[in-house]
């Protein structure tokens, strides 16, 4: 069976992003309510809008044997976290990946549900678990198995576009002062490919 995972990143106008926030982050300041929690809730200070100027958005693929499991235009800092998730489930590294990030008070996007993990993405809203050698896809209104080897084929050519995607965006981030907010960003991510043993397939962004 063919698997494919595949993802586009449109590399964001960090430049006009950050000149967009600041200006919203200087009217927000003026109808701010100090320690009024509704109030910051829907009114985030600079820094949270200056870190969402460095999440770039894709054109998104998750397929296998022409029948597309997600798809469509996503975070992909999103979608990258999540092919990670079904590759440390699929390496039984979940459990100590949820584990690492509790202890650095990270939050991951998968969530463990009944030996398996639980997943939001890009049109994907269900449940993914092992049985024997292939993974089970489910959502209330379908299920879809998928070898593993296949996956893990697919997953290794996408593994090797992500890299090269994270170091562009660094390089891109850094150019305007916005280094920070990429390791913010990417945390999860990093801390997902070093469970399933990739971080020598960093780039120096990850050292």
């Amino acid at each position: 069976m063919e698997v494919r995972i595949e993802a586009f990143m449109e590399l964001p106008s960090i430049e006009e992003c950050i000149k967009r926030a600041a200006l919203e982050a200087i009217v927000d300041e003026m109808v701010r309510r100090k320690g009024s929690f509704v109030s910051e809730l829907f009114h985030p200070g600079p820094w949270e809008r200056f870190r969402e100027c460095t999440r770039p958005k894709a054109r998104v693929e998750l397929s296998a044997g022409g029948l597309f499991i997600a798809r469509g235009d996503e975070d992909y800092l999103n979608f990258a976290e999540a092919i990670l998730s079904i590759g440390a489930l699929i390496r039984g590294e979940s459990r100590r990946a949820a584990k690492l990030a509790e202890l650095t008070g990270m939050r991951l996007l998968a969530e463990p549900r009944d030996g398996g993990i639980r997943l939001s993405f890009a049109g994907f809203y269900g449940v993914v678990k092992l049985s024997k050698d292939r993974i089970v896809f489910s959502t209330d209104g379908s299920t879809l198995t998928v070898p593993i080897g296949s996956f893990l084929e697919a997953e290794g050519h996408f593994l090797n576009s992500l890299a090269f995607d994270l170091e562009e965006l660094f390089e891109a981030c850094s150019r305007h002062g916005l280094g920070r907010a990429f390791l913010e960003n990417t945390g999860p991510i990093r801390l997902l490919l070093k469970v399933i043993g990739y971080e020598n397939g960093l780039g120096r962004w990850g050292e």
